[in-house]
């Protein structure tokens, strides 16, 4: 093996660096936007009290449906950090700053990436802090992206239940897949 090279603990393949980490900026911008949409639904659930049943469902289902297109873009080490974050009950912020922070990145690079401020950062890391690590531990023994993405969506309240429905449509011819 070129001694470049090392083998990665997380992806078990041989590369420089983390250079599977490394994302192109249209998939930064990408998550960004879907995070952003995710938090508007997140505070239209959580400050509204006005809306009809009907509301909060379509929510709801818009919010599903965001976390199913997150976690299919997600990598392992990613994903692993999202669930670790619904074992603890992490908000999604603080799961991507955790996550930034257990790959590395200083407090400056957190705040330049996900476009909050340092106070901002520093509260959430100490959330997390309080909540523990067990999670992460948990989270990090599951390997495969499919047994990861399986566990986030059993662990979520709404997702299998949105994932049946489509599964009947699909039988029923409702939706088309490709």
């Amino acid at each position: 093996m070129n001694d470049d090279l090392q083998l990665c603990p997380m992806c078990a393949s041989a590369h420089k660096g983390d250079e599977h980490r490394q994302l192109a900026p249209e998939i930064i911008k990408k998550r960004k936007k879907l995070r952003k949409k995710m938090d508007e639904i997140n505070l239209l659930l959580e400050n509204d009290e006005d809306l009809t049943d009907k509301e909060v469902y379509d929510l709801i289902s818009r919010q599903t449906i965001n976390k199913f297109y997150l976690i299919d873009i997600l990598q392992l080490d990613e994903l692993q950090h999202y669930y670790a974050g619904q074992l603890q009950s992490i908000t999604p912020i603080e799961n991507e700053v955790l996550r930034l922070k257990l790959n590395g990145r200083t407090e400056e690079d957190i705040v330049e990436e996900l476009g909050i401020s340092r106070i901002a950062v520093r509260k959430r890391m100490n959330s997390i802090q309080k909540k523990g690590a067990n999670a992460v531990s948990i989270a990090q023994q599951i390997v495969d992206k499919n047994d990861l993405k399986k566990a986030i969506i059993k662990s979520d309240l709404f997702m299998p239940l949105i994932l049946e429905s489509v599964k009947k449509d699909i039988e029923k011819g409702k939706i088309k897949v490709e």
